[in-house]
């Protein structure tokens, strides 16, 4: 949870505030002194957050003695990656400012942890991978003086990624309905699931009927859809694919057929690639889910 630190008013004592709780009547551990304290309107500092960016660590982090003079050594996102406690990505260095209105950063968080809760724990598939989905809340709280933008697009995404994307990498995006092209893979991995659900439930005597585990699966993530479709908060919603297994491999093709290696140092095909599904809310800011597929 973000927080602020103040000084008690009674000894000076630093004390670390929570500040997405509200209101707060407050008492210092050392001196006692009670005091009511509101949190600031704006939030002007974030230090980065290492929880934030876990999500995002199978896409941009080298194996375990692996190093690289270069940015991309073969993973879709930026070795420099940073996220802040605002949700703002950044690669470490460059200069991020932060002018977040207090409300606006409640929301997120809470859109976010909402969202997260209606698939983790209820499914393990879904998007065409070849791992365990970990479905995760995401959120980037918008400055307030931005001006908030109309959709969700591919502008959107990279500049909320803070330039840490592999600039050759694609972002697809599509609309949260059962009618986009990423819902097949949902159903797909539905009919797996209930097979097995099924199998696993057999008896000597009778098989068991996939059916129910089928409409179980997809439930959930009906759900989900619904839950986008229908929350007030958001002015836009969509699922976001950051980077294509295929098209890094027919690039790569391409490129060996010709003798040419990338002048960046990126070598070989990434196995993680970022997947979201994400609302915009009035105030410009994001929030939703965020997972990663594992294609090889």
């Amino acid at each position: 949870m973000d927080s602020v630190i103040e000084s008690c008013p009674g000894c000076g004592r630093r004390l670390r505030i929570p500040i997405l709780r509200g209101a707060l009547n407050l008492t210092c551990p050392t001196c006692r002194q009670t005091w009511e304290w509101s949190p600031p309107g704006v939030i002007t500092h974030f230090d980065p957050d290492p929880v934030r960016l876990a999500p995002l660590k199978a896409c941009m982090a080298a194996m375990d003695g692996e190093s690289s003079a270069f940015e991309w050594p073969g993973y879709l996102l930026s070795s420099k990656t940073i996220v802040y406690g605002s949700g703002r990505i950044a690669r470490d260095g460059d200069a991020v400012r932060h002018e977040v209105a207090a409300a606006e950063l409640a929301l997120c968080v809470r859109l976010a942890h909402e969202a997260r809760a209606l698939l983790d724990g209820k499914v393990n598939g879904g998007l065409g991978t070849e791992g365990h989905l970990p479905f995760d809340a995401f959120w980037l709280a918008a400055n307030r003086d931005e001006v908030p933008p109309a959709r969700i697009d591919e502008n959107l995404i990279r500049a909320c990624f803070g330039g840490t994307i592999y600039p050759s990498a694609t972002i697809d995006i599509q609309p949260l309905t059962e009618e986009a092209g990423w819902w097949s893979e949902v159903l797909m991995c539905a009919e797996e699931t209930a097979e097995v659900e099924a199998m696993l439930h057999t008896d000597d005597e009778d098989d068991e009927d996939p059916a129910p585990y089928f409409e179980a699966f997809r439930s959930v993530w009906r759900e989900m859809l619904r839950w986008f479709k229908e929350n007030p908060e958001f002015v836009d919603v969509a699922y976001v694919a950051i980077g294509n297994y295929n098209r890094f491999r027919d690039h790569f093709c391409a490129m060996a057929e010709a003798g040419r290696k990338s002048p960046d140092g990126f070598d070989g095909i990434p196995s993680a690639y970022p997947r979201l599904f994400l609302g915009l809310t009035r105030g410009g800011s994001l929030a939703g889910i965020i997972t990663h597929v594992v294609q090889t």
